[in-house]
Parts: C-alpha cells; structure tokens; sequence
C-alpha cells in the first residue's frame, strides 16, 4: 500500500516513514502542505497522511484542495488522516467540522494506533466504495428490467 506522508518535522518524519516502511508501506514523504498537493496531482495513493500545522500550506488547507478541486479526481476519495500535537478541544472540533479527513491522530503518536488507524481508514473508506458501487448496480439492474419491459422482452 501506498501512503503520502506530509510532515515538516524531519526527526518525525524520518521515524514514521521507518516505522511504516517496516510494516510494509511504501511510503511517499512531503515536507509540507503544498508538496503534498504537488505529489496528489501526479500519483494515486491509498491512504494520504497530513501534519495539520506545516508552512506553505497547512494540512487541513491541503486536504480541501485534494478533496474538492477537480483537478485530484484520483485522489479525492483517498482516505486522509489529520495528525496534530494540538490535542485541544477546540482543534479537534475545528477539523472534524471541516469534514475533509477521515481520521485524526495526536502526536505524540504510537505507531501500533498509527498502523491500526491506517488499516481501519482504509477497509472503512474502500467498504464505502463497495456499498456505494453495489447500490448503483442495483439502480442499474431495475433500469434495465424497466426497459426490457418498455420494449417487450421480458
């Protein structure tokens, strides 16, 4: 699986990408926001981690763009994960109500949560994908009977 891990810290950064590495991630690194963004453009990934407070561009800010600018058509429906130091209630609330990532983990993090979090987003995030596909054959399957009965053939 491939992971896009944005993360201004190189010390955390070096340590997450060998600690995922050695689970058996590729992982992708970015120094910031906006490199992330650049990364998005040009590859697909299966799960996008974010560092909330980064310079150029901070991880919510890159996680709107990824989600909602047409031009991410291959990652929009990427899973992304915020990962802040900032565990205050208020930033938690902030971000949730931004509704662009799908998970959040606080700093310091423990790489076994990190691992299991990353697993659950993306089974959570591909299962949605399964049941959103099931209900458009569904919608297709009684599109079909209808026209088979419009034209007599069934």
């Amino acid at each position: 699986m491939k992971l896009l891990y944005a993360e201004d810290d190189e010390t955390s950064a070096f340590i997450v990408k060998k600690c995922l590495e050695s689970a058996g991630f590729e992982v992708v690194p970015a120094v910031d926001g906006e490199e992330a963004v650049h990364f998005c453009l040009k590859e697909q990934f299966d799960l996008i981690l974010l560092d909330i407070k980064m310079p150029k561009l901070d991880g919510l800010a890159a996680a709107k763009v990824i989600r909602k600018d047409p031009a991410f058509t291959e990652n929009s429906d990427t899973p992304i994960v915020a990962v802040t130091a900032y565990a205050m209630e208020d930033m938690k609330q902030k971000i949730e109500n931004e509704g662009v990532v799908d998970a959040l983990l606080i700093k310091p993090v423990d790489i076994r949560e990190m691992h299991k979090t990353i697993v659950e987003t993306i089974v959570s995030k591909k299962d949605l994908a399964i049941q959103k596909l099931k209900a458009r054959v569904d919608e297709l399957e009684k599109e079909v009977s209808y026209l088979k009965g419009q034209i007599g053939t069934e």
